[in-house]
């Protein structure tokens, strides 16, 4: 998809939200069967598209007229065109998941970029194909860690396919983390509760490391919180932060 296609489709969507009095983008991302920060994923240009019958679907479950989140140009072809993401011409595009092959089953794999402690480091995005789309995923190392089973399972109380390694950058978070520190991330806890230390993607797509306190109701809020005190916190709404996963183990260097 053109990137002025997909443009048009966020534009779409985020008015249909806002006119919305019933849902949110996490509400529509539940009656999807997505995980609750799909649909804000895709309007802060992060790594998924929407299918065309996805989009009908999302029609349907907004009141929406039918092709009411359809490009103009596209809507001849709605029921047989998927919306890529906008990829640049040169992404590099994999048929089929190419982790799948290269590492063995008890591989921990880690970031090709750093996260950030402060201001984020931006991702290397690969694509991979699955069916008609187009998945943006980040990037990973050739190279991986093995981190011993029993201390995954009894002491991390994870699954090995669920980490991520993630070297930090910055000063945010001194003392705590310092920038050269690998952090594993826990993938699968992507609830900001309990509260502590998680890595979070900012509004460019970049990744964080941040600590979250999580207070109210009707709705939730979250604090986003650097451990040095000569950076700010911020507070946003559950619906405005994009969890990567919970940091559950630092290897610090000496």
């Amino acid at each position: 998809m053109k990137m002025d296609e997909t443009n048009y489709v966020r534009k779409a969507l985020q008015e249909a939200l806002s006119a919305s009095t019933t849902h949110t983008a996490s509400s529509l991302a539940t009656e999807l069967g997505r995980s609750v920060g799909y649909v804000t994923d895709f309007l802060r240009h992060r790594k998924h598209s929407l299918g065309a019958l996805e989009l009908r679907s999302i029609e349907q479950i907004l009141g929406l007229s039918e092709n009411q989140l359809m490009p103009p140009t596209s809507r001849a072809q709605s029921l047989v065109r998927s919306y890529d993401p906008d990829e640049s011409d040169d992404a590099q595009i994999h048929e089929e998941d190419p982790s799948a092959t290269r590492f063995p089953p008890d591989a921990v794999k880690e970031l090709a970029a750093s996260a950030g402690l402060g201001a984020g480091q931006l991702i290397t995005t690969t694509y991979r194909r699955e069916g008609e789309d187009h998945v943006a995923e980040d990037a990973i190392r050739d190279d991986y860690w093995r981190i011993p089973p029993y201390f995954v399972h009894e002491v991390l109380h994870a699954r090995t396919p669920d980490l991520l390694v993630i070297q930090g950058t910055g000063d945010s978070m001194e003392p705590t983390i310092h920038s050269g520190d690998r952090l594993v991330a826990n993938t699968a806890h992507v609830t900001p509760s309990p509260d502590g230390l998680y890595a979070i993607r900012d509004a460019f797509g970049s990744i964080v490391v941040k600590r979250l306190e999580s207070y109210g109701l009707n709705p939730p809020r979250i604090r986003i919180i650097s451990d040095n005190p000569r950076h700010g916190s911020q507070d946003v709404g559950i619906d405005e932060i994009a969890i990567v996963g919970k940091i559950v183990f630092v290897m610090k260097l000496v």
